[in-house]
């Protein structure tokens, strides 16, 4: 596993054609600390990964990746650095095996060698797709596929990780798995991790920090425990009016 890497945003400009959707928006994210974002839907939180994944270009600011100024790297650059995403909708592909999903995500920035070694390290940590290890990815569940998606971006040995809507479309249990898995790579593997995450209530729950993005703002920023308490926060995104008890 490389060395964790800390990421700061400053000021960060995005858009598309004349419409801007974020307006100097800036957050950072240490080694091993969850962060989430959370904000309604348009609010640009997606936007935003894709801005420092290089998928999107960026207009204004900075993006760095342990002081180092990603901003103008292309998609395959930025990867190389050591910043991976987990894409919203988990995008596995459906006809390829467990294991050839997997090696793809080591491709282009690391050996034959060091992808096989990380694969069994990624049976490992998720001992569901070894058993699967030989199924069509399109024949996991929802959950098994998340966790594919997972375990895709981990074979690079990423030194921080993006997870966008990693509990889009899941069933409540399983989307506590899935958090439980989450919050197992921070305390295993040391890394930051960013996540972008319409349930603001388990995001906030299983965070350290949280922005709350609201058209291409951030409009609040503090610890989660803190905006769990917050009546705007609970009003706006939990639908309470008060702190639960």
């Amino acid at each position: 596993m490389n060395t964790a890497a800390s990421l700061e945003v400053r000021d960060l400009r995005v858009g598309y054609g004349s419409l801007e959707v974020l307006h100097g928006l800036s957050l950072n994210v240490q080694p091993g600390e969850i962060v989430s974002l959370i904000g309604a839907n348009g609010a640009g939180k997606s936007t935003l990964l894709n801005a420092i994944s290089g998928v999107v270009p960026v207009r204004g600011g900075h993006v760095l990746l342990d002081g180092k100024d990603i901003r103008a790297l292309k998609a395959p650059d930025v990867a190389r650095a050591g910043l991976r995403q987990v894409p919203e909708g988990r995008r596995v592909f459906a006809d390829l095996t467990v294991e050839d999903n997997l090696l793809l995500g080591g491709y282009g920035t690391t050996t034959h060698h060091q992808r096989g070694e990380r694969l069994e390290e990624i049976f490992d940590l998720f001992p569901r797709l070894k058993e699967r290890r030989w199924q069509p990815g399109g024949t996991l569940s929802g959950g098994e596929q998340q966790m594919l998606a997972i375990g895709r971006a981990l074979v690079a040995s990423p030194r921080l990780l993006m997870l966008d809507e990693p509990s889009m479309g899941l069933a409540p249990l399983v989307t506590r798995d899935v958090f439980a898995l989450i919050g197992r790579l921070r305390n295993e593997l040391g890394i930051g991790i960013l996540l972008v995450e319409q349930n603001a209530r388990a995001a906030l729950k299983m965070s350290d920090r949280t922005y709350v993005l609201t058209l291409g703002e951030i409009q609040q920023h503090g610890t989660s425990a803190d905006l769990l308490r917050d009546p705007k926060v609970l009003a706006a995104f939990l639908g309470e009016e008060t702190a639960p008890n």
